[in-house]
């Protein structure tokens, strides 16, 4: 990573580990900055003058218009939202529609996901019972009804 760029107005982003390229280079000196969740420890006692935040998908300095996101898809993230800030909402809709990106998260989300964390267990029926209901928010169902839909699909 070549400090002059920044110097001459180019916008700076990393993605995951890449926030590391861009503390050595001194960029994140004084600036609020993230990496993938399991590398934070690390850029933080690697890089004391950098503010690591952890459990957040992506931080900026528009000023300095540098940018870090914490894994590939928080990558894309950040992505829609620069493009959101350059070009409008409507433009951004429309890019992350083309990448089959069904929900455009701001900076603020965190690393975490509501959707893998109940997800740590290896019953079929249980992982498409619950991407049934993912897909069904609308429908009430009463316990018997999940347990027989899982019963179903049990190997």
């Amino acid at each position: 990573m070549d400090p002059r760029s920044a110097r001459r107005g180019a916008t700076i982003c990393s993605v995951c580990i890449g926030a590391f390229f861009l503390a050595k280079a001194g960029l994140l000196d004084g600036l609020k900055c993230t990496t993938h969740w399991s590398v934070v420890p690390l850029l933080k006692k690697g890089f004391p003058k950098a503010t690591v935040v952890d459990n957040v998908l992506f931080t900026g300095d528009p000023e300095r218009a540098i940018y870090t996101s914490a894994g590939i898809s928080s990558g894309i993230d950040l992505a829609l939202h620069l493009l959101e800030e350059a070009h409008g909402p409507l433009f951004a809709h429309k890019v992350a529609r083309d990448l089959v990106v069904y929900l455009r998260r701001g900076q603020d989300h965190t690393q975490d996901s509501v959707y893998l964390n109940y997800r740590n267990h290896l019953h079929r029926g249980i992982h498409q019972l619950q991407d049934w209901l993912i897909g069904h928010l609308e429908r009430r169902l009463t316990i018997d009804e999940m347990a027989e839909m899982v019963a179903r699909e049990s190997p």
